[in-house]
C-alpha cells in the first residue's frame, strides 16, 4: 500500500526560466566582464558605472538562483505529516502542527519589489504561520491537493492520519474528449476589435506585405517564404490565445476559438469544482477552470466585454459553480 506521495518539478516552465535567467543575466555579465578585462590588459581606464552593472547584474543572478532554490520546495506527504525540501533545507510539519489548509486560492508571490497574486495551496500551521505551495511549479498537483483535501477532512474530525492512502490517488491529466450536440448560450465578442486582434492582424499584414515585396524582387526565391512563414504562424498562434470564448449548455461548459477552430475543450458542469475569473500580467482577463479532482486550466478571453463576464458568472453561480471574481 502507497505511504507517502512526492511532488514532480513542472519541468516545462521551471526549466525555460532557469535558462533566461543564467543565460540572459549570465551571458550580458559575462560580456561586461570580458570587456572590463580586455580593457584593462589594453592600459584603458574603466568607467565605474561599468563596474557597478556588472556588480548589479551578478547579484541580481545570485539572488535569483537563491530565491529558487530556497523558495520552491520538494514536497513529500505521508502519514505522519508533510516535508518541504530545498537544497538548503529541509523542514517537516507533523499532521498535528497544521490546523487546516486552503486547497486553492491566490496568494502574493513576491520577488524583490514586485508582487504577483498566484494561484497556491497554503497551509496554515497551529502558530498561525502560513507555508505557500505554489500550483503552477508541481505537474502532479492535482493529486497533491487531492490527498491534502482527504488530510483536511481527517483533521477536521480528529481522524487517523495514517489511514490518509487509503484508496487510489492516480490522477489523470487528460481531458477526455466529448462529441457534444446540445445547443447553448454563447459568451464572446468581437475579437478583431480587442488590443491583440488590431495587433494580431496589423502584424499579419506586414508580414504578408514584407513576403511579398521579397518574392518580387529579382533575386527573391522561396527562402523568403520558408523564412518569414513560420513567424506568420508563430504570431497567429500567439495571437489566438488571448481569443477562447466560451458556450455553456445544458450539461456542458465548451471553450472554444475562432482561430483553433478545430479545438475546443468540454467540462461537464458536474465535474467543475469552481472558476476564477483572473486578469494574469499581461493578458487577458481569463478563465480558469479547476476540476473536482484539482485539474485546472486557464483560458484567455479578451474579446469579452465587462457585461458579457457577468453574464456568465451568473449563469456558472446558477449551475451551483463556485465563482472566484478577481478581476471585477
Amino acid at each position: 500500500m502507497q505511504t507517502a506521495i512526492k511532488s514532480k518539478w513542472n519541468i516545462w516552465l521551471i526549466l525555460p526560466v532557469l535558462l533566461m535567467a543564467v543565460g540572459i543575466l549570465g551571458g550580458i555579465g559575462t560580456k561586461f566582464l570580458v570587456d572590463i578585462i580586455v580593457g584593462l590588459k589594453k592600459g584603458n581606464s574603466v568607467a565605474g558605472s561599468s563596474f557597478f552593472v556588472l556588480l548589479l547584474l551578478y547579484s541580481f543572478l545570485i539572488y535569483s538562483m537563491y530565491y529558487f532554490l530556497t523558495r520552491f520546495p520538494s514536497i513529500t506527504i505521508s502519514g505522519k505529516g508533510i516535508r518541504l525540501s530545498t537544497l538548503f533545507k529541509s523542514t517537516f510539519y507533523p499532521w498535528h502542527t497544521i490546523r487546516y489548509i486552503e486547497l486553492t486560492g491566490k496568494q502574493s508571490n513576491k520577488f524583490l519589489f514586485m508582487s504577483s497574486p498566484t494561484e497556491a495551496t497554503t497551509i496554515v500551521l497551529e502558530d498561525e504561520r502560513k507555508v505557500f505551495l505554489w500550483a503552477d511549479l508541481y505537474r502532479n498537483m492535482p493529486v497533491l491537493r487531492t490527498v491534502l483535501e482527504r488530510a483536511n477532512y481527517l483533521l477536521a474530525r480528529n481522524g487517523d492520519l495514517e489511514n490518509l492512502f487509503d484508496g487510489s490517488v492516480n490522477g489523470n491529466n487528460r481531458l477526455q474528449e466529448r462529441d457534444v450536440r446540445e445547443e447553448g448560450v454563447v459568451y464572446s465578442g468581437n475579437h478583431l476589435l480587442t488590443i491583440h486582434g488590431i495587433v494580431g492582424v496589423a502584424v499579419l499584414i506586414f508580414m504578408v506585405y514584407f513576403m511579398g515585396e521579397a518574392v518580387a524582387r529579382p533575386n527573391g526565391s522561396v527562402t523568403s517564404i520558408l523564412l518569414i512563414l513560420p513567424i506568420i504562424v508563430m504570431m497567429v498562434g500567439v495571437t489566438s490565445l488571448q481569443m477562447n470564448y466560451f458556450v455553456i449548455t445544458q450539461h456542458y461548459l465548451i471553450i472554444k476559438n475562432p482561430i483553433r477552430f478545430w479545438k475546443r475543450k468540454v467540462y461537464a458542469i458536474k465535474d467543475i469544482r469552481e472558476v476564477v475569473v483572473e486578469t494574469p500580467h499581461r493578458r487577458s482577463t481569463s478563465l480558469r477552470v479547476i476540476m473536482y479532482d484539482f485539474r485546472d486550466n486557464l483560458y484567455s478571453a479578451g474579446s469579452l466585454r465587462f457585461s458579457t463576464w457577468k453574464m456568465l458568472m451568473h449563469e456558472l453561480e446558477a449551475r451551483q459553480i463556485v465563482v472566484r471574481n478577481e478581476s471585477f
